[in-house]
């Protein structure tokens, strides 16, 4: 073991490269210290790096390394005072060294606790192996991993995923990778992810995650490589759903259709398809109309909200303190069923009705009640009929439904005053009256030509229909050839007017029939 001289090129050498013979040898044989195993007994291993450890195999054993045996990139060959001394070491993992003399070399080294490499001054002599030229040897060896898609200044600062992670960096975002060295803050492409595609990344990893599809709206599992991702990259379905679904509900999330997209619906009552314990919450956008979840018996009771967002929705509510409907501004989202489109909605829902049937009118399967109105009188039940009142709120449907021209005259309660006509069956023939507006009965018509095309003056005459359905029900009617009231079996629908609930209704309105 002795010095020996080189002649060296100037670059890229290591640290044995001393100015002359007797600073090497003062450094390597004179103060060096080395283990010398006793003859017969195997040598004993010692740590010769100064940090770290050396590199060692699959199989855990240290690897040495010679000339015709090269360490790996990332690592420097340790050359001993005999063959288990000259193993492969880390420069990353040693310490800055700014060496001794005179000089003020500009060089670079990796910082480990900053995750990148940084500049100092090296003095010239001495020092530790972690010292590279240039930028790109320091990074190249100790291998910096940048997980960002876009261009980001070093260091890289790790970040903790959550709602404040980076934000005290303006425009980047948590990037969450495999281990914390990738979990780091980038730029951001944009300030909502949620318009960004899928984008599996780079890397060797395999990653569970989310993205958002804003082509079906929906949040969808895709597998993230690790690195060079985009910010449409969530940890789970309610990370990526909390940010990116619009969830208009005050209570849990929309009900979710067999498409997996939140169901939409529509307030009226006849369009209505969200599911028990479901109510129709009407957004600003279609996107906001959807089945939300706790709907209660009746949403006349619960105060008026102006709930969340920033659209200004001109809406109605129920005031229970002065039993009135009143218009309020909603904004658009987590309001609760006390919101109404218009203020004649509201009134039918929650106003006290003022009934004007005899018995009970129609409900729809939430408790509200089934108006109708002179053109459109088919939307009552079986077995209602279409009342016509004085106001909208006393056009509805009404039980017991017969044949009108079959039943007697009804003036009927109140004070409204309003003409109308009847068929008067002694005289088979149309008849004005007055009606007072509540609890009539069918036999009541607009004008005389709507009496006269219901009830016509040979109706008795008409043939006997069954209908066209498939119910049974026992009705009468008058049959023309015997010239008698008999009974028949009705199916429930279709059918003419010769069509009596009672033999009596039959007898009154044609038993006098002559031919």
């Amino acid at each position: 073991m002795r010095c020996e001289p080189f002649i060296y090129r100037g670059q890229k050498g290591n640290q044995n490269n001393f100015l002359s013979q007797e600073e090497c040898s003062e450094r390597c044989i004179n103060s060096g210290t080395h283990i010398v195993s006793a003859p017969h007994e195997p040598q004993r291993f010692e740590n010769p790096c100064s940090t770290g450890f050396p590199l060692v195999s699959a199989q855990n054993e240290i690897l040495q390394c010679m000339e015709s045996r090269p360490c790996p990139p990332g690592y420097f060959c340790h050359v001993g005072s005999n063959d288990i001394e000259t193993v492969c070491s880390d420069p990353c993992g040693q310490p800055l060294d700014s060496g001794t003399g005179g000089a003020r070399l500009q060089r670079w080294f990796w910082n480990a606790q900053a995750g990148c490499c940084q500049p100092f001054n090296y003095c010239g002599l001495r020092g530790t192996q972690n010292n590279f030229l240039t930028r790109e040897d320091c990074e190249q060896t100790c291998m910096v991993i940048n997980p960002c898609k876009l261009p980001v200044p070093l260091p890289l600062e790790q970040c903790v995923p959550g709602p404040n992670a980076c934000a005290a960096r303006p425009n980047m975002y948590c990037h969450v990778g495999a281990v914390p060295q990738t979990t780091v803050c980038c730029p951001a492409e944009t300030p909502n992810p949620c318009e960004l595609p899928v984008d599996p990344g780079a890397g060797r990893d395999r990653l569970e995650r989310w993205f958002y599809n804003a082509q079906t709206s929906i949040c969808q599992p895709f597998t993230y490589n690790g690195i060079k991702g985009n910010q449409n990259n969530f940890l789970s379905q309610q990370d990526c759903e909390e940010l990116c679904v619009p969830n208009p509900c005050a209570e849990g999330r929309p009900f979710v259709g067999a498409d997996g997209r939140p169901q939409t619906c529509s307030p009226s009552a006849s369009m209505n398809t969200c599911p028990a314990n479901h109510w129709c919450h009407v957004g600003a956008t279609q996107l906001t109309t959807v089945c939300c979840p706790a709907a209660r018996p009746n949403p006349c009771t619960l105060p008026m909200s102006t709930g969340e967002g920033d659209a200004s929705l001109e809406r109605f509510y129920f005031d229970q303190s002065t039993k009135t409907c009143k218009p309020f501004e909603y904004r658009g989202l987590k309001g609760n069923q006390n919101n109404f489109l218009s203020q004649r909605a509201c009134q039918l829902a929650c106003q006290p009705l003022d009934n004007p049937c005899i018995g009970q009118p129609a409900t729809t399967p939430t408790g509200q009640v089934l108006f109708c109105s002179s053109t459109n009188k088919d939307t009552c039940p079986v077995n209602f009929w279409c009342h016509l009142g004085a106001t909208p709120e006393t056009t509805v449907c009404c039980p017991g439904a017969t044949n009108p021209c079959s039943v007697p005259l009804a003036p009927g309660t109140g004070n409204s005053g309003l003409s109308r006509w009847y068929y008067n069956t002694d005289e088979r023939q149309c008849v004005p009256f007055q009606y007072n507006g509540k609890r009539g009965n069918q036999n009541n018509f607009l004008s005389q030509n709507e009496c006269e095309r219901t009830c016509p003056e040979q109706l008795c005459l008409l043939s006997i229909d069954k209908g066209a359905c498939s119910g049974r029900q026992t009705r009468f009617a008058f049959n023309r050839q015997t010239s008698q009231c008999v009974p028949f079996e009705y199916t429930g629908c279709g059918g003419n007017l010769n069509n009596f609930l009672t033999m009596e209704d039959c007898v009154a309105t044609c038993g006098n029939v002559g031919f």
